[in-house]
């Protein structure tokens, strides 16, 4: 079981994963159904076309684009809450991956989630990670933390590095 007390005030821990977060612009978030743009590592500058049905609530494909050119094109099939596209770097390794809002309740969220693999030059679904409920990343301690919570009696914390 872990707490804190932060009823009053912010930790430096908190405050710094929020400015480290900023500073090295892990979390990249979707203008309504596309980024643009994006620097997914230091050499390495993508777009992203999220194609849903007209019901803004299944993902088609993503369309990925290197100047203007199709790179990449990922069937999704995948059902999803709302239209929250981000890229993250979820396994640390310097390129940012496909991260996708499947949903959230009290237990937590959970995501679809592509990763960058520099060895195939492409997106490739990540199943340990993807419909985990309470997923959560520490950009500070590089950990990807497992954080569930079923109302009062059942509360769950893990980490993989």
């Amino acid at each position: 079981y872990y707490s804190c007390n932060t009823k009053n005030n912010k930790s430096k821990n908190s405050n710094q994963l929020v400015l480290d977060s900023i500073k090295n612009n892990v979390v990249i978030t979707a203008k309504e159904d596309s980024i643009s743009l994006a620097k997914i590592s230091n050499s390495k500058t993508l777009s992203f076309k999220f194609n849903t049905d007209s019901s803004g609530y299944y993902l088609k494909t993503i369309n990925i684009y290197s100047d203007g050119i199709l790179y990449q094109k990922i069937n999704a099939n995948k059902d999803i809450e709302n239209k929250k596209f981000q890229l993250i770097d979820w396994n640390f390794d310097g390129f940012k991956d496909i991260t996708v809002l499947n949903n959230c309740g009290s237990g937590g969220c959970s995501y679809w989630i592509w990763n960058y693999a520099p060895k195939y030059d492409k997106y490739i679904y990540n199943k340990e990670l993807s419909e985990v409920l309470g997923l959560e990343i520490d950009t500070l301690n590089k950990f990807i933390v497992f954080h569930y919570r079923a109302g009062f009696h059942e509360e769950v914390w893990d980490t993989m590095q």
